[in-house]
């Protein structure tokens, strides 16, 4: 799960980045939440609601937000992600305290969705590391694969075959929970099948119904058709 702030005096400007988001990663599971001022972020971020990704704008409460940014990332972390939001002019006196406050990145008014998409999916990249790891058991061992060494997990029965570079690992665990785990550390697994699960980076190859990992074929089912050619769409930002 990834929690996103959007901070925006303007009601309308939050639900449209909320939309947005939600149009182009369909397949991640995302919380938002939406604040008028800064001081009600730094609120509900005090009472412990920590998230990955924040939307700041600073258009019209600049000393203030960049300052509640400041405080957060001192306070609770530096690893969030923050993007500032702004009409281009607004931002010029203020460049050097936000550079201060590490932002991933700054937006310009109106919000273009090419832009934001490909923000954000390098944002998710830094969240979920394509190099974090698979852990499950096997043979009575916790095995940890790294996730960029899946090529595909096949379920046959009550068995997953987890397919790797140089191995094939078998577990006992559902593939629906197994799913469920590896959406929210990458974006590179997707499902193509209720049966399979695949590494996007090891497909050489596509037609409207099916996949190919070098001169393996595997079919397209309907239920996921749509989801995965999203996913191509957005990973080729």
């Amino acid at each position: 799960m990834i929690h996103v702030a959007i901070c925006d005096r303007d009601a309308s400007t939050c639900c449209h980045i909320e939309e947005l988001i939600k149009d182009s990663f369909k397949h991640f599971q995302i919380y938002f939440e939406e604040f008028s001022n800064s001081i009600e972020l730094y609120q509900s971020v005090c009472e412990h609601i920590l998230f990955d990704i924040i939307f700041m704008d600073i258009s019209f409460e600049k000393e203030q937000g960049i300052s509640v940014i400041s405080h957060i990332r001192n306070t609770y972390g530096k690893n969030i992600i923050v993007i500032y939001l702004s009409h281009s002019s607004h931002q010029l006196p203020y460049i050097s305290d936000m550079i201060d406050t590490h932002p991933f990145a700054f937006l310009s008014k109106p919000i273009n969705q090419d832009i934001l998409r490909s923000k954000l999916l390098s944002a998710f990249h830094e969240l979920f590391p394509t190099n974090g790891f698979f852990e499950f058991k096997t043979k009575g061992k916790i095995c940890r694969i790294p996730l960029d060494h899946i090529i595909y997990i096949e379920k046959t029965g009550r068995i997953l075959n987890i397919n790797t570079k140089t191995n094939v690992y078998t577990t006992y665990c559902k593939i629906d929970d197994v799913y469920h785990n590896l959406t929210k550390k990458t974006n590179a697994l997707i499902r193509i099948q209720y049966s399979y699960i695949v590494n996007m980076r090891y497909i050489t190859e596509y037609t409207s119904y099916s996949i190919f990992i070098g001169d393996m074929e595997l079919s397209i089912s309907k239920n996921y058709r749509s989801k995965l050619f999203q996913s191509f769409r957005t990973n080729s930002v």
